[in-house]
């Protein structure tokens, strides 16, 4: 930052708009604003740097509505387990979208994927509930591909609280 500090007294023959204009035409290609201020008995001339404004990211929140699950349910994880794509996405920062990103919560539905598993040419991952078991062939059909195990913190507290876990 550029500070010049003139004494007002050795002002003689120029008057202060031309000794700003100088102090401004000297140092115009270091900085792009100017500021001046009089203070005690001096003329403060001042070079600020401007700095880029960042806008931040384009779609940085993201809203979610998930239903009710009472803890009565008879079997609480597979009831939390349907409501769990909410904190996978929110985990690994991705959108569970069918095409490139899978979640698979039982064997039935890994066996109706993989069953069509030629269709799925762009999957980047697949998030499978941890009580999904692949057969041979299934894990032979997965071994190029990135696989999370959904994680059981996600509703430890919850699954405690009602005895399905310790």
């Amino acid at each position: 930052m550029l500070e010049r500090k003139i004494k007002i007294s050795d002002f003689k023959d120029s008057t202060i708009p031309e000794e700003i204009a100088a102090v401004k035409l000297e140092y115009r290609g270091q900085y792009p604003k100017f500021a001046t201020e009089i203070k005690d008995t001096y003329l403060y001339v001042y070079g600020v740097t401007v700095y880029e404004k960042y806008t931040g990211i384009p779609a940085n929140l993201k809203y979610y509505r998930t239903d009710f699950v009472s803890k009565d349910e008879e079997y609480l994880s597979d009831a939390l387990l349907k409501h769990i794509a909410e904190m996978v996405q929110l985990e690994h920062g991705v959108k569970i979208d069918g095409s490139k990103y899978l979640m698979i919560l039982d064997d039935d539905q890994a066996d109706e994927i993989l069953s069509h598993w030629q269709d799925y040419a762009d999957v980047r991952a697949l998030y499978v509930s941890r009580n999904v078991l692949f057969t041979t062939e299934q894990n032979a059909l997965l071994a190029d591909t990135e696989i999370h195990i959904i994680p059981d913190y996600y509703f430890n507290f919850e699954l405690k609280e009602v005895g399905e876990t310790w």
